[in-house]
């Protein structure tokens, strides 16, 4: 539940109504605020059972990184 829920809200932020700009501003925070948050220093509702299932699992902060990285994308226009 607890990586979904980090999963759920990096899509929100990347979904949300708005300027791209403003929703990549918002994923950079995000992401700034999770190796607090797996280092226990909890900024969000969710962190506390991020950090206690990175740490069950051995889920490497990488891992997460790269859930962000592929919000990010989603911001990028592609022409095929």
């Amino acid at each position: 539940y607890a990586l979904y829920a980090f999963c759920r809200v990096t899509d929100d932020l990347a979904d949300a109504p708005g300027d791209p700009a403003a929703k990549q501003s918002a994923l950079a925070a995000w992401r700034a605020a999770l190796p607090e948050a797996l280092a226990g220093k909890y900024g969000h509702a969710i962190h506390p059972a991020l950090h206690r299932t990175a740490v069950d699992f051995a889920i490497p902060h990488p891992e997460l990184d790269a859930v962000i990285d592929g919000a990010m994308a989603d911001l990028e226009t592609v022409r095929i």
